[in-house]
């Protein structure tokens, strides 16, 4: 019994902890842990116990020490994101999962963005595209990478919309949790030069605010992308010795 009200009590303080956080700033105090002890009338074991649960949340920071104490914390995005990407991969999420989530995403991104009135935002978007123009003449794999990613970033922010971001962030994870031998743009340039055209020409059409241009580009490079990687499935697929081709549908990020 003495258990189970020990277990009790934590989860209503661990509770009372992510309330609280909630309304505070990011690094804002919440108090000192005599402060709270005395807030909460808990032990110091079962206050700690559910401060650890809390900050594993990335909800809360806990410094020792003089000046220190219990403060709010905001999730970052790329925490959550692995931290799901690793959930599917772990259980073997098949492949045409994840395709079929990520078109649909994409291109609500992209429409969403081509509404964007943002100044900051556009200014960063153009940005963007002039230094993809620079890198143009000698691209490199790593600028490759890297460009996706901050596109992706602007785009979530263009689109206004964090919960699709999110879901975009957690697809992305998952795809670079593929092994390397297995990337499909790794030993293909010619995706890689592909793709970096298709992507700028979205920039392109949503810094114009065409939401139809924006809709069907966005489309184009999710559905080219998915023919490469099931393309690519199939003949490893193949070469494992594995007649069945129609098997690659369900391949899995097994790791």
């Amino acid at each position: 019994m003495v258990k189970v009200s020990r277990r009790s009590a934590v989860s209503r303080v661990a509770e009372q902890f992510r309330s609280e956080v909630m309304h505070l700033e990011d690094g804002e105090l919440l108090g000192s842990e005599d402060t709270l002890l005395a807030r909460y009338k808990v032990s110091r074991p079962t206050l700690r116990q559910a401060a650890s649960l809390v900050a594993q949340e990335q909800l809360m920071t806990i410094r020792r020490g003089v000046g220190g104490g219990y403060f709010a914390r905001r999730p970052d995005s790329r925490a959550v994101s692995r931290m799901a990407a690793l959930y599917l991969k772990v259980h073997q999420a098949p492949l045409t999962d994840i395709i079929s989530a990520f078109l649909p995403l994409r291109v609500e991104m992209a429409r969403l963005a081509s509404h964007c009135d943002d100044p900051a935002l556009r200014e960063k978007l153009l940005a963007f595209l002039e230094r993809e123009q620079e890198i143009d003449a000698d691209p490199h794999f790593r600028d490759f990478l890297s460009g996706e990613r901050r596109f992706h970033h602007l785009l979530g922010d263009m689109a206004g919309n964090r919960a699709l971001s999110l879901f975009l962030e957690i697809l992305l994870d998952l795809a670079a949790m593929v092994d390397r031998e297995e990337d499909m743009y790794r030993a293909h340039p010619e995706r890689v030069a592909a793709l970096r055209q298709e992507r700028n020409r979205l920039a392109r059409a949503i810094l114009e605010r065409d939401e139809e241009m924006s809709v069907l580009i966005a489309r184009r490079c999710a559905k080219i992308s998915s023919e490469w990687l099931l393309a690519d499935i199939e003949k490893r697929k193949s070469k494992a010795g594995e007649p069945d081709a129609a098997q690659a549908a369900d391949y899995h990020f097994a790791g």
